[in-house]
């Protein structure tokens, strides 16, 4: 396990702040990162990645988390600077994370499968789904980004893919599930506003 450490790259490279190659069952836990992402490569799988607050602003790194080919992982209540990107990364659980950005346009990127997107705070950021990646569901994010032509969930995933999006609490639940997430609207509620949903009452705030 890798818990409570500060750690900090003094290149000004793409250097990683925490790397786990083909090593499963690890806590990575309420670390400070400066100038270092956090990154799971080869099944790297079943490991929890929990309240770290990662800056890489001072490097070429794209990334605050990045997981490739590595399942079954927990990425929960961590704060960066950076997107959280899976790919190839399947049945992960991304949920409470803060991420702020002011020049990369997403927050979270799926390229990967049956993943579930949860409670997440995005600030001019965005969630996007790659081309065909599919059964992924998005529930109770908060997206705020400032540039109008900028979607705040994209879906490139393709006809043959079905992704779901989900606003609810105590009163009710929308759930959108379609091929193109994208281009889904109900009641004239339509991806991109942040529902507010009250008893008896549903409107888009964006």
């Amino acid at each position: 396990n890798i818990t409570g450490n500060n750690i900090t790259i003094l290149t000004n490279s793409d250097e990683y702040g925490i790397l786990l190659y083909d090593a499963s069952n690890n806590t990575i836990k309420d670390n400070t990162l400066t100038n270092g992402d956090i990154y799971l490569e080869v099944n790297a799988d079943w490991n929890y990645i929990l309240h770290n607050t990662i800056d890489t602003s001072g490097t070429n790194a794209d990334y605050s988390v990045y997981l490739s080919s590595s399942d079954y992982n927990t990425i929960y209540n961590n704060t960066g600077n950076k997107p959280i990107r899976l790919s190839g990364a399947d049945n992960a659980n991304v949920s409470e994370n803060n991420i702020t950005l002011s020049t990369y346009g997403y927050g979270i990127y799926l390229d990967s499968d049956n993943n579930f997107v949860e409670g997440n705070f995005l600030d001019d950021a965005r969630i996007y789904i790659h081309t065909s990646e599919g059964t992924n569901t998005l529930k109770n994010n908060e997206i705020n980004t400032t540039t109008p032509t900028n979607q705040k969930i994209g879906d490139s995933s393709g006809a043959s893919y079905s992704n779901t999006v989900i606003y609810s609490n105590e009163f009710a639940e929308i759930n959108w599930t379609l091929l193109d997430i994208t281009d889904a609207s109900i009641f004239g509620l339509v991806l991109g506003a942040n529902p507010l949903i009250s008893e008896n009452y549903i409107e888009g705030s964006f």
